[in-house]
């Protein structure tokens, strides 16, 4: 498991491959899936989203910092779609 990584297209068109993530990442994830179920989104939990995003986005194979002012709500969406998609394939796969 520790050789996969997951194709994501940034909005410039560059593709980055990023790895899986850190526990501490995981972490994140979870909180943001919490925090998007809410009725009231606060600004608190916008900057939690974008800098998880960011986080996560920045462990990338190329090792390129990738800043949460490069993305916008909607494709940070489209990314913790297909990377927990990517997350839940990799952990289901036997050893």
């Amino acid at each position: 498991m520790g050789n996969c990584f997951y194709s994501y297209k940034m909005p410039d068109g560059k593709l980055i491959m990023v790895g899986l993530p850190a526990k501490k990442q995981l972490s994140q994830m979870i909180l943001v899936s919490q925090l998007s179920q809410e009725e009231d989104i606060t600004q608190e939990s916008i900057d939690v989203l974008y800098d998880t995003a960011s986080a996560i986005l920045s462990r990338n194979k190329a090792s390129i910092k990738i800043c949460a002012d490069e993305l916008d709500l909607q494709q940070i969406r489209q990314f913790f779609k297909g990377y927990g998609a990517f997350i839940e394939k990799e952990l289901s796969r036997p050893n």
